[in-house]
């Protein structure tokens, strides 16, 4: 080949040179890319799709009838629609952070890539950052889910004063950072634990 034929200072020549970077800024790229890459690994199992779905019919459920007192219905105000959340939909909410916590910080491990990541140049904290901040991101998810149903109900009943800011406040101010800090106990259980199934049961417990 017309490689072959060339001597070996030419090849040396062809060759790009590679520029090594470990800065903290390249590190802190890499957390928030990894972490959207998680984030979207999650979206896409079929597991979190169903359970979603069915916490979705459940949210919509009792958005559309808990705006009734004693069997009268009432205007479908904001109020009620982000009471809806403290339903059978909190009981979906606890059973994906905790399920999916797991199965993000062993992903590795469970592909058998867990060796092939160890000896990349990248500190642990990019690794688990990325991971946390994937969870996160299914944590700021599931509050939107909130919304979007009780706009949507609110739409379908003829009622369009949404009242926006109660809803960012409740949601993204209240409850989310309860999500979060479910989700950063579950976190540190797995990593202690080490063993996805036994951190699934510690957790729950």
């Amino acid at each position: 080949t017309e490689a072959e034929d060339l001597p070996q200072n030419a090849l040396t020549q062809i060759l790009p040179k590679a520029n090594l970077t470990f800065s903290n800024s390249l590190f802190i790229k890499q957390l928030f890319s990894q972490g959207w890459l998680e984030f979207k690994n999650v979206l896409a199992d079929w597991y979190f799709r169903a359970i979603v779905i069915g916490g979705v019919i459940f949210l919509g459920v009792d958005a559309y009838m808990g705006n009734q007192f004693y069997g009268t219905p009432s205007l479908p105000l904001t109020n009620y629609m982000v009471e809806s959340k403290s339903g059978l939909f909190g009981l979906f909410v606890f059973v994906i952070i905790i399920f999916f916590t797991g199965e993000v910080v062993h992903r590795d491990k469970t592909l058998k890539f867990s060796q092939i990541t160890d000896a990349l140049p990248v500190p642990n904290w990019v690794t688990y950052g990325s991971k946390f901040w994937a969870m996160s991101l299914v944590c700021i998810f599931m509050a939107t889910l909130v919304i979007i149903v009780g706009v949507f109900s609110q739409t379908i009943q003829g009622f369009f004063d949404y009242q926006l800011g109660k809803y960012f406040t409740d949601l993204y101010m209240l409850e989310l950072p309860g999500y979060i800090q479910l989700t950063m106990l579950a976190f540190f259980i797995h990593i202690m634990v080490n063993k996805k199934f036994l951190g699934h049961v510690v957790a729950i417990g």
